[in-house]
């Protein structure tokens, strides 16, 4: 739902992303074993007339990490595929990729900015019960792309679509868009320029100010790889909870998994805050 003229919507978002895999396929070959911790800051501004603009920036920082033997233990309980994480070394930084014509390999730990973002988003249809909006913007990648912090600069365009029926708990939203991505050296002639993303998500509301959120995601392959983790379609599971502590204050705790192994990290514990002042006026 895009916001109210002069409303602002601020935000700032962690992650920890544990990553392993390790596959060759004909004259290709991957290892994606590390972690890689993001923190996000988010703000919006309503300008009036079914107008909102954002803006984002972004850090990054690949290491070792420690998780290996939590996200063992965590696949054990739950009876879910490790892909062979007991047998790789333990908290291991390498990502790397060899193919025909490319190649890359990051072993030692990055950090830095890695990416400012600027959008708009129009409304195009709000009913009160369901509110539809479309968003466009670039990102910028500032970051080192052979330390694995940044890149081209992407464009992107995506349909936005929420309700919440009256009188309901529930809340839902999906999304579908659509990105140029900006020109990789580090996958040169393999990477797929023109992927789409899609998602679907539904919240309640089950006690008080607690709030269940789960959402599933999906993007493109990104390269024209037999690989998994570059030339299959990504698929992600997101799950946590918001408690409102105020009217205007959020704070949230969750956790993602990877539903098609191998397409993205394996498991990413989440944490966040959204703050949106009260602009009226006595």
């Amino acid at each position: 739902s895009v916001l109210e003229p002069g409303a602002s919507r601020f935000e700032l978002h962690g992650s920890l992303a544990s990553s392993y895999g390790e596959h060759a396929e004909d004259a290709e070959s991957i290892v994606l074993d590390g972690e890689t911790a993001g923190l996000v800051a988010r703000m919006g501004y309503g300008l009036g007339h079914g107008w909102e603009v954002e803006a984002e920036a972004s850090w990054t920082n690949h290491s070792a990490g420690f998780l290996d033997r939590w996200i063992e233990g965590w696949h054990d309980l739950w009876g879910l595929p490790d892909g062979g994480r007991p047998d790789a070394p333990r908290d291991r930084l390498e990502y790397s990729y060899r193919g025909p014509t490319e190649q890359f390999a990051l072993r030692d730990t990055a950090r830095g900015l890695s990416d400012i973002r600027v959008a708009a988003v129009r409304n195009l249809w709000d009913s009160g019960e369901t509110a539809v909006s479309v968003r466009a913007g670039v990102e910028l990648g500032v970051g080192d792309e052979d330390r694995l912090l940044g890149g081209g600069d992407d464009f992107y365009l995506s349909v936005n679509a929420t309700g919440a029926p009256a009188g309901g708990a529930l809340v839902w939203h999906a999304q579908l868009g659509y990105l140029r991505a900006g020109k990789l050296r580090i996958l040169d002639t393999i990477q797929e320029r023109n992927p789409w993303f899609a998602g679907a998500g539904v919240e309640w509301r089950f006690w008080r100010d607690l709030t269940l959120k789960t959402q599933v995601d999906a993007h493109a392959a990104i390269a024209d790889s037999a690989l998994t983790e570059l030339g299959d379609v990504a698929f992600h599971l997101t799950m946590g909870v918001t408690w409102a502590v105020s009217p205007g204050l959020e704070v949230e705790v969750g956790f993602s998994e990877d539903l098609a192994p191998h397409t993205g990290p394996d498991f990413v514990p989440r944490a966040g805050i959204r703050y949106v002042p009260d602009t009226r006026r006595p």
